[in-house]
């Protein structure tokens, strides 16, 4: 069994250095299905 990847965690903002899956599709770039998100977003609404 393999080792849990660690992804960072935020709370209620981001990082500006992180780009959102609308900004990607904007710019014509999206992940591949392997691809392992960088970071979580947590937002309380």
């Amino acid at each position: 069994m393999g080792k849990k990847p660690h992804i960072l965690t935020y709370e209620q903002t981001h990082p500006p250095h992180l780009a959102t899956a609308d900004a990607l599709a904007a710019e014509g770039l999206k992940a591949t299905r392997d691809q392992l998100p960088t970071a979580l977003l947590k937002y309380k609404g």
